[in-house]
């Protein structure tokens, strides 16, 4: 019964209770209405009798009145003689004639509806007997009027046993009968009307109380039905206050407290799980701090070599424009050499020693250049790894700032801004270096052009008679060679401005670090209070 009360809706257990207590209360009522119907019919009855009763009473008196008024002629008549006493003036004569009036109005408006058939039987007798009773009257008088002791001794006779009193005794029998069966059904009726109330009352307050044992009963299944579950639901959310995320609520039924007690079940295993997966995450953040910590220890060893290695090839850099700039000044010097061939070929022997000299040096100076572009290829090259090392820490950096989501996010724009520095010194390095490449490729051309020039004066002695010729074209590689002197002076020049970006950029990567080694420590105090949170709680 408790598993069939449980699987409907409250709503409808309240309905059923409510229409149930609604219906005894009809029943209730119906009862008591009934009990007031019946009681009021009877009352109608009774009345109806009392009414009757009081004209029985009424024609009782005037039964007696009259004959009392018929007794008084009787005395006056033997006093005062029959003129005297028979006059319409006398009192008794008087009162004797509104009796009679009084019957015959009673006898019209006799409430003859409420009588019995024995009781209208009885009542066209009575009428029947009045009238042959007043009949008699005017024979009585007469015999008082003859005035005689023989006419009053007869008048005497009949109204005490002759004509006039078997009237009156058959007016009495008559009344008698009504009142007795009159009495008779009044103390029958008001003894059913007893009856009647005892048993209205006995269904009344039998039924009431079987209303109140319904009401009670539903009311007590309805309760339990509902406080019982709210109880389970009550303690299960304390225990889930106190940190118990083990406790389930027990679901019995289909209605809406089972419903609440599902829903906070299913609240209480995503809260076990949103805390479980916190401290899973607590511990991976830890982890992931101490990976961070470590890697950041290595970028800041790799960024501080790189500041150091980019200093030498600041140096370097400085070393290659110094001597660049040497080579601008010989080729200027070559060009006024060959001017002054042109202007006098007679020193032609000693412009060419002098060139010999001057290309020697001019040789020696471009080889120091070459091998200082092979220097700054090298550390190029050891820039570039760094860049490269650096950039592969930022990816890791930024892959374990997404896993730890939203505690992550600070350190993920670190990450990303050391990835982009690491990017950007990738960039400069690798510029750095085509340039090398082509400073390298100008200095092996200038060695050749310079043999060229070598190989051109040792031959003037021989070819003297060329020297106009080999004058052009030694002018026309003259300003080939101001051209490419210049052209590596520009290179020397943005080698050194991009050695400079590149200190630049590794003292930024090293504050950078440092921003991310104090972010993995802020990472390990967010990761010890979400375990000291996680450890609250009971799975």
């Amino acid at each position: 019964m408790q598993r069939v009360w449980t699987s409907w809706k409250i709503g409808t257990r309240l309905a059923i209770a409510f229409a149930l207590v609604c219906a005894l209360c009809v029943t209730c009522a119906g009862v008591g209405l009934w009990g007031l119907r019946h009681q009021s019919r009877l009352s109608d009855q009774l009345i109806a009798i009392h009414t009757l009763s009081n004209d029985a009473a009424s024609m009782k008196f005037y039964v007696a009145d009259e004959t009392g008024w018929q007794s008084y002629e009787a005395m006056d008549v033997a006093a005062y003689g029959p003129v005297k006493a028979l006059a319409a003036d006398d009192v008794n004569v008087q009162g004797f004639a509104d009796d009679e009036k009084a019957i015959n109005a009673l006898l019209t408006s006799w409430h003859s509806g409420a009588m019995s058939a024995s009781e209208a039987k009885s009542f066209a007798a009575l009428k029947t007997a009045w009238d042959s009773y007043f009949a008699t009257v005017p024979k009585v008088e007469a015999l008082w009027r003859q005035g005689t002791p023989a006419s009053f001794q007869a008048a005497t006779a009949a109204m005490n046993t002759g004509f006039n009193s078997e009237q009156y005794s058959q007016v009495v029998t008559a009344t008698d009968d009504i009142q007795a069966s009159i009495a008779k059904r009044s103390a029958a009726l008001q003894k059913t009307i007893h009856a009647d109330t005892a048993r209205v009352r006995t269904i009344t307050l039998a039924v009431t109380l079987a209303a109140l044992a319904v009401a009670i009963g539903a009311a007590f299944l309805v309760t339990r039905s509902i406080v019982a579950p709210l109880k389970r639901c009550v303690a299960t959310l304390r225990s889930v206050a106190a940190g118990d995320l083990t406790v389930r609520a027990e679901v019995v039924g289909h209605d809406e407290v089972t419903d609440l007690a599902e829903a906070l079940n299913r609240s209480v295993d995503a809260t076990a799980t949103a805390v479980s997966g916190i401290t899973r995450t607590a511990e991976q953040l830890s982890r992931t701090s101490a990976s961070l910590t470590s890697s950041s220890t290595s970028v800041i060893a790799a960024a501080d070599d790189a500041t150091r290695e980019s200093g030498r090839a600041d140096v370097n850099a400085g070393q290659v424009t110094t001597a660049v700039n040497a080579l601008s000044v010989g080729g200027e010097e070559m060009h006024a050499a060959i001017s002054e061939i042109s202007r006098n070929t007679a020193e032609a022997a000693r412009v060419a020693a002098s060139a010999v000299e001057l290309t020697s040096r001019t040789a020696q100076t471009m080889t120091g250049l070459d091998e200082s572009s092979d220097e700054i290829g090298a550390v190029v090259k050891l820039i570039n790894a760094i860049a490269a090392q650096t950039n592969l820490l930022a990816l890791n950096a930024t892959i374990e700032a997404a896993r730890a989501g939203e505690l992550g996010k600070g350190f993920a724009v670190v990450a990303n801004e050391v990835k982009a520095l690491a990017q950007k010194t990738e960039q400069a390095t690798n510029d750095i270096a085509g340039r090398v490449t082509a400073i390298q490729h100008d200095a092996k051309q200038a060695v050749n052009a310079i043999g060229e020039i070598d190989s051109v004066i040792g031959q003037i002695s021989d070819f003297q008679t060329t020297i106009a010729s080999a004058v052009e074209e030694q002018t026309a590689t003259t300003a080939d060679m101001s051209r490419w002197i210049d052209e590596v002076s520009g290179n020397a020049n943005l080698i050194a401005e991009n050695v400079g970006a590149v200190v630049v950029t590794a003292s930024s990567t090293r504050q950078a670090i440092d921003g991310v080694q104090v972010a993995s420590v802020e990472l390990a105090g967010l990761s010890s209070e979400l375990d000291l949170i996680s450890n609250q709680f009971t799975l």
